[in-house]
């Protein structure tokens, strides 16, 4: 998206990134001790909810599939790629999730339905 935009949308996003920043962190500084644990549990939930789903796809994939999603990450976060891994990491991904067998492709449709 960096590459298509204008340096004045760029401008402008980055004030409205900034404008969101500010207000959470407003917020979060805002919150009693019990809220923040509160918050602090429901974040470690659902990244327990997140590495069980990962864990049950792994068990799906081959090690050839899991092999491939790997080296496309090249060890980083979804979050830290630039846009070109992104897009190069979700091609991987879809060819994978093409390359899987009827079986699989069950099993993943299982998961998503939970």
């Amino acid at each position: 998206m960096e590459n298509i935009l204008t340096d004045a949308q760029k401008a402008e996003l980055k004030t409205a990134r900034d404008d969101y920043m500010a207000k959470r962190k407003a917020v979060m500084s805002s919150l009693s001790p019990e809220q923040k644990q509160k918050l602090d549990a429901v974040k470690a939930e659902r990244k327990q909810r997140f590495e069980q789903m990962r864990q049950k796809v792994d068990a799906i994939l081959t090690p050839d599939q899991k092999a491939k999603l790997e080296t496309a990450k090249a060890g980083k976060d979804f979050r830290t790629m630039t846009p070109a891994e992104r897009k190069a990491f979700g091609e991987t991904r879809r060819e994978v999730f093409k390359s899987l067998t009827p079986e699989q492709r069950q099993k993943m449709d299982e998961l998503r339905q939970h």
